[in-house]
């Protein structure tokens, strides 16, 4: 199937053709002959499926009276001609309604200017019909955007139908951004932090990714309202330090797709259990398209011939200078109370320090845990200056008599000085 992103290109001569495009198989255009010389022909759907459900789903659309029921109830049609030929006849029309009612009246709305630096679009109304294939059938004597909509929704409110249809037919989507802050591991100073770009549904979705082990921290419902291909600029801040020192950060929205930046933050902080800032979002351009691939098809009999031709599209490179949205996070770090842990299981260390003095260096501390079983990588934090120097030793044997220290707990450990060569450290020699 071909994209609805892109135009699809028919050749058309003056004899009649029914043209049903790729990109929506169950349209079809009825040109009898006559109607043009020669020309190509330019087709165009803009899928509007997903904008509908964001929308019906929004709780701030208060002005809209859906009531459940969608507004547009077709995808956007826009239909041209590369040398801007008209028809010289009528145009028979038929595009599948895509909204789950199909009873109650629809209404073809067309603009011929459909430029997005007018501020409004003029609309022209043409009379249609649903037919028992569920198919809006209208007729047309001239080309442009085109779409059906609710009657009795544009009667209620013409102005927030139509720019709803300008705002689908520009790909305009709310952008849910989210800053996801890791909960640090016990006695950590750094974390994993993520920057999250997508549409309110994608991010609801991606969130339950993180839910269990991160805190995510969002803009609440002031929310960006701009195109695909909109480029954010996020500039990250506050008491820590990004392991890349990079605190300008790209990321560009790509609509159902979520786009996302990992980072590693330390902090900096001088309360070591502080770890807290902010995340300023600026709007930079849209994303340039160079060029839209338009496949020709020539319309012969239905038999059509295949090509591809290149149409220049002007990007948009104008950058958008706004205030900036803020999103403010936090995280507390936890640092082990080795002394509260040690003290609950106070049998266990007394019995402990009436065997052997608990005074070891670093180094010795770091020789001592390998020789009763403890992997050093478990330890990483403890041996390398997270906590004091006078609790690395607690923290070994805390990690000890918690998980591996055995009943004959007070030998296991004299051997283990006895292999550090720290026997000096055994009061009971015999």
């Amino acid at each position: 199937m071909a994209s609805r992103q892109k135009k699809e290109g028919f050749k058309i001569s003056n004899k009649a053709v029914m043209l049903k495009p790729e990109s929506e198989p169950e349209a079809e255009i009825d040109i009898p002959a006559g109607t043009f010389k020669s020309c190509q022909l330019l087709v165009k759907f803009v899928d509007t499926a997903e904008i509908i459900k964001e929308y019906e789903q929004d709780e701030n659309h208060e002005e809209n009276p859906s009531d459940n029921k969608s507004v547009l109830m077709t995808n956007i049609l826009d239909i041209s001609t590369s040398d801007q030929q008209q028809p010289n006849k009528e145009v028979e029309m038929k595009i599948p309604v895509t909204a789950k009612s199909k009873s109650e009246g629809i209404v073809i709305l067309m603009t011929s200017n459909p430029d997005p630096n007018l501020l409004k679009w003029q609309w022209e109304e043409i009379p249609a019909h649903i037919d028992t294939d569920g198919k809006a059938v209208f007729k047309i004597r001239h080309f442009s955007s085109i779409v059906g909509i609710s009657r009795p929704l544009y009667e209620a409110n013409p102005e927030a139908a139509t720019d709803m249809i300008r705002d689908a037919s520009d790909k305009k989507r709310k952008v849910e951004i989210v800053v996801a802050v890791k909960i640090p591991e016990l006695d950590e100073k750094k974390t994993n932090m993520i920057i999250i770009c997508g549409t309110k549904h994608a991010i609801k979705s991606e969130k339950k990714t993180y839910s269990k082990s991160y805190h995510c921290f969002s803009l609440g419902p002031d929310l960006p309202f701009v195109p695909e291909g909109q480029r954010f600029k996020f500039v990250i801040q506050g008491n820590f330090k990004e392991q890349s020192d990079d605190y300008n950060i790209d990321l560009i929205f790509k609509g159902s797709q979520v786009s996302s930046r990992a980072l590693e933050i330390v902090s900096t902080s001088e309360n070591p259990l502080d770890l807290s800032g902010t995340v300023d979002i600026y709007e930079g351009s849209s994303d340039p398209v160079a060029h839209d691939q338009v496949p020709v098809v020539e319309a012969k009999c239905c038999c059509y011939n295949s090509g591809t031709k290149k149409t220049s599209v002007k990007p948009d490179v104008d950058k958008i200078e706004q205030t900036p949205r803020t999103i403010a996070f936090k995280a507390t770090l936890t640092k082990r109370d080795l002394e509260s842990s040690m003290r609950s299981q106070p049998s266990r260390l007394e019995e402990l320090r009436k065997a052997v003095d608990i005074d070891l260096s670093p180094e010795e501390t770091r020789q001592l845990a390998v020789q009763i079983g403890i992997d050093v990588k478990i330890l990483q934090n403890s041996l390398d200056g997270t906590v004091e120097e006078g609790d690395q030793l607690m923290a070994v044997l805390n990690q000890w008599l918690i998980s591996l220290a055995k009943n004959n707990m007070v030998s296991q450990l004299k051997e283990a000085l006895a292999a550090i060569g720290r026997q000096d450290l055994i009061k009971d020699q015999s």
